[in-house]
């Protein structure tokens, strides 16, 4: 779903070079730059003996107990703080988009243009369609909802024509936030309410989160693509905890990013895998009480605390390639360059690159040297180039020959993180 490759055909006559950013391990976001350190405290299988998982929707109870859906089986599973089950219902509608909680202990359930309201122990309470008039649903490709201290209930769609304000009954009291239309909005993505009753919106496709007042004024906005903090690659699920602090995920890099109420950001953390601390495209949040509980496609919960100590800074590397010569013949060599940037909060100390040809443990360094060392690269977006004369195999196939580099260092920084190339001949 979150494709991060991208082809780029050579000039040259004799190969054809696909760069493919192929980030082998991922990042190791475990940093930040303000007050508000994070940590592993525990995690199990929210969804078992399912494949695909498919989770849709994570949300805490006010008792502190935790919900999750899982929409190939069509039911909301219900757990424990430590994650011991409690009990699990099926759901009216057969497809679940997003949950929410209320603070009377109900669960609201949106799928399509539907929202279901459950009792805790999944009886059914109610069920509308919200309407913008007569005819036309207001709520279209649902995606988010959540529920304000006040029982009103917040809507949004990646059809939807921005965020929809409805009563705990299901009447809608008002609709704002970005309008449809070419050029200004692409679907709204995840919704959360704050304690002061505000509420932010995540755009995905324009790397967006907007904030609102509870009657829809626009207080900000912030967020662009990239891979720096406060940057999105697909920013979607999002939470804000007891003290205000929005948390993001950013499912494209496998990582959590805080900000505080006004979009500054705090900290980040996550890697592709699935190791503690690890995600393989996360894609639900929920924060409170001191806790932050994430899932991904795998069905996992892993809970992590939260508190005001001093983050401990961390590197997170990235390499890609930006230069290379692809007038190569099988035997020969061929000239590509690297960058390779710290998007950390410390600098990433003991530097080194290593290529690779995949399938294979042998050096493809001109000169046979397996690494080369890089030295230190800055923290905060700091970067170092680098040139290397690569030996295209001999005896390379039609279908071409993937060489990885790897990078680590001594202190961290992802590793290993990994960029793919792939040479490829033309076909005569």
């Amino acid at each position: 779903m979150f494709g991060l490759g991208r082809a780029i055909e050579g000039r040259g006559a004799r190969a054809t070079l696909i760069l493919t950013l192929a980030l082998v391990g991922g990042f190791a976001f475990t940093s930040g730059t303000a007050r508000g350190a994070v940590a592993f405290d525990g995690a199990w299988d929210g969804i078992e003996n399912s494949n695909p998982a498919q989770p849709a929707g994570l949300a805490l109870a006010p008792d502190g107990t935790v919900y999750l859906g899982n929409d190939e089986r069509s039911a909301i599973r219900h757990f424990s703080a430590d994650g011991a089950p409690i009990g699990r219902f099926r759901v009216k509608s057969g497809w679940i988009n997003d949950l929410a909680v209320a603070p009377d202990g109900s669960i609201y359930v949106v799928s399509g243009t539907s929202v279901e309201r459950y009792s805790a122990t999944g009886r059914l309470i109610g069920t509308w369609n919200p309407h913008g008039g007569e005819e036309t649903p207001a709520l279209s490709g649902a995606e988010g909802i959540a529920v304000a201290a006040d029982g009103t209930v917040f809507a949004t769609g990646s059809d939807t024509k921005g965020v929809l304000h409805m009563t705990a009954g299901g009447r809608l009291i008002k609709q704002f936030g970005p309008k449809s239309g070419f050029g200004t909005f692409r679907g709204l993505g995840d919704v959360a309410v704050a304690p002061d009753g505000s509420v932010y919106a995540t755009e995905p496709d324009r790397y967006k989160v907007f904030h609102y007042t509870a009657e829809g004024k626009l207080l900000g906005s912030w967020g662009e693509k990239g891979w720096r903090p406060g940057q999105f690659d697909f920013g979607d699920a999002i939470s804000v905890d007891d003290s205000g602090a929005v948390y993001v995920v950013d499912s494209g890099i496998w990582r959590v990013q805080k900000f505080d109420s006004e979009g500054r950001f705090l900290d980040q953390w996550g890697s592709g895998g699935k190791g503690n601390g690890r995600f393989l495209y996360p894609d639900g949040i929920a924060a409170g009480d001191g806790l932050v509980y994430v899932t991904d496609s795998s069905g996992r919960i892993q809970r992590f605390t939260t508190d005001d100590a001093p983050a401990v800074p961390a590197a997170a590397l990235l390499p890609y390639p930006e230069s290379w010569n692809n007038r190569v013949s099988p035997g020969k060599t061929i000239t590509i360059g690297i960058r390779i940037t710290n998007y950390g909060t410390a600098d990433a100390k003991g530097v080194f690159i290593c290529p690779q040809r995949v399938g294979f443990a042998a050096s493809l360094f001109a000169g046979g040297t397996a690494c080369r060392s890089i030295g230190t690269v800055p923290a905060m977006t700091g970067e170092v180039r680098q040139r290397f004369r690569i030996r295209a195999p001999k005896n390379q196939s039609r279908r071409g020959t993937y060489i990885r580099f790897w990078v680590r260092s001594d202190n961290g920084g992802g590793g290993p993180t990994a960029t793919q190339v792939a040479i490829r001949r033309r076909p005569r």
